[in-house]
């Protein structure tokens, strides 16, 4: 049964072991007075500092506030071409988890859309064209930075370019046989992150191996 109160069980971990953030999913968010009230509770429980209170809201199918505002998903906002589209997403994202008590959102998505077979990615990145991918990004971001909600920015190396789902294993991709190789990685998978890291708060890594960027200078 998901948590959706706070109980003693759950502050006696927070401040026993001091634990630092918490991410809550779309089980544990019934409404938005529930929403604060489990938040606060949480909060309460610090041993220290305030909690990271994170959540992944990115906007499609990727959306755990029940109680929000349904925003399309990024292949849909990057269909229109659209940075003002963009930003309004990340006007209403910041608004509404500001006033929820969340401070951390793990979003955007920045992988590119490079692999058409991918289960994990697909219609959560912007594009396939990594200019357009940064763009998008760049103008959520800027706009959510307006509120007080850090962003992180995923999933480093890159993991639009799979074909199964890192949740349910430990996918080791081999570079060489997914047809690039570190030069193109370079100039095609990281810039995307290159081009946004500098505006985002944190960088999430992805679920996998790559074993050929494993000694890369």
């Amino acid at each position: 049964m998901a948590m959706t109160n706070s109980n003693p069980a759950i502050a006696n971990i927070i401040h026993h072991y001091h634990l630092g953030s918490v991410i809550l999913f779309r089980d544990n968010l019934i409404d938005s007075p529930q929403t604060v009230n489990l938040i606060n509770a949480l909060q309460q429980t610090r041993s220290n500092l305030p909690l990271f209170i994170s959540v992944d809201q990115e906007g499609g199918y990727i959306t755990r506030l029940r109680d929000g505002t349904e925003m399309p998903g990024n292949m849909e906002l990057g269909a229109t071409r659209s940075k003002q589209l963009s930003e309004l997403v990340g006007m209403i994202h910041g608004y509404e988890l500001t006033h929820l008590g969340f401070n951390f959102n793990f979003a955007p998505v920045v992988d590119i859309n490079n692999n058409q077979a991918n289960p994990m990615i697909g219609v959560r990145s912007y594009s396939d064209r990594l200019q357009l991918v940064a763009e998008m990004a760049n103008s959520y971001i800027q706009v959510i930075h307006r509120y007080s909600v850090l962003k992180a920015i995923k999933h480093f190396p890159g993991h639009g370019n799979v074909t199964a789902d890192s949740h349910l294993s430990l996918l080791t991709i081999n570079i060489n046989q997914h047809n690039i190789n570190q030069q193109k990685w370079h100039k095609f998978e990281l810039l995307p992150f290159m081009h946004t890291m500098r505006n985002a708060d944190a960088i999430i890594t992805a679920h996998i191996v790559m074993p050929a960027l494993d000694n890369i200078n």
